[in-house]
């Protein structure tokens, strides 16, 4: 996950925490998680929006959760590159 991570720019918003089956991620500045989350569903890959986890979140939310532990691991590159491919095409 983080090698693929590296590779497309993106970061774990925070310090990574071994153990964990998900990771938050900050998103490009103007990038919308909701709207993200929607594209990206349409190619079976899906994050969490993070802006319902905010009190008072900011406007667009550019934060979401990405699971990772049900996932192949052949697979999370794949799912990597679709995200950051996605939020290119959003900035």
């Amino acid at each position: 996950l983080e090698a693929a991570l590296k590779q497309t720019g993106l970061h774990i918003a925070g310090a990574p925490i071994s153990g964990g089956s998900s990771v938050w991620i900050k998103g490009r500045p103007g990038i919308d998680a909701s709207v993200l989350a929607e594209m990206l569903r349409k190619d079976s890959v899906l994050i969490e929006p993070g802006a319902v986890f905010f009190e008072t979140p900011p406007a667009p939310c550019p934060f979401f959760r990405l699971g990772y532990g049900s996932i192949a691991e052949e697979r999370i590159a794949e799912g990597i590159h679709l995200i950051a491919k996605r939020m290119q095409a959003l900035s």
